[in-house]
């Protein structure tokens, strides 16, 4: 017994999929591309100019705003807005994210250097959970550095040190 096949060019069919799937991929890639560019004035689209984040967040110094900013785009989904790790991706990590508001990550905060690693190179690198990226490709060191001085920002003081 043979089964008979509808008499359509399979070629056609073939490539007209083809087609709509390498559309639907790009524009699911350039979708993504999007999201990862950035303003000239280095605020990620989507967020207002630098200089009106600046105006909006009076008690923090210009560099903490610019690290605010980079901390809403990239960080706060996993750590929370107020860096508690509550963010909306926390729950679905096999690792949590760090509660930067806690005090064994104000003592870590000593060795900057381990924590720009951490950032830069991924929580692999430093033996830590690997649901934490790298983001050494995307942020720059200026950056980064401003990403460490809010995370101080967030973390309050050290400790035993006088508050504000």
């Amino acid at each position: 017994m043979t089964l008979d096949r509808p008499n359509i060019t399979p070629g056609i069919n073939r490539a007209a999929l083809i087609a709509i799937l390498a559309y639907c991929v790009f524009a699911i890639f350039m979708e993504f591309v999007r999201g990862m560019q950035h303003a000239p004035g280095g605020a990620p689209y989507g967020f207002e100019s630098l200089e009106e984040r600046i105006a909006l967040s009076a008690p923090l110094g210009p560099q903490e705003t610019k690290g605010k900013i980079l901390y809403d785009h990239y960080c706060a989904v996993c750590h929370g807005d107020s860096g508690q790790a509550d963010g909306l991706n926390a729950s679905r990590l096999t690792i949590g994210p760090r509660d930067f508001t806690a005090p064994e990550f104000r003592a870590r905060l000593k060795d900057e250097t381990a924590v720009v690693k951490v950032i830069r190179e991924g929580g692999l690198a430093s033996g830590l959970s690997s649901s934490m990226p790298p983001w050494g490709l995307t942020l720059n060191p200026t950056q980064t550095t401003e990403l460490v001085t809010y995370l101080k920002k967030l973390a309050g003081p050290p400790a035993g040190a006088p508050g504000p």
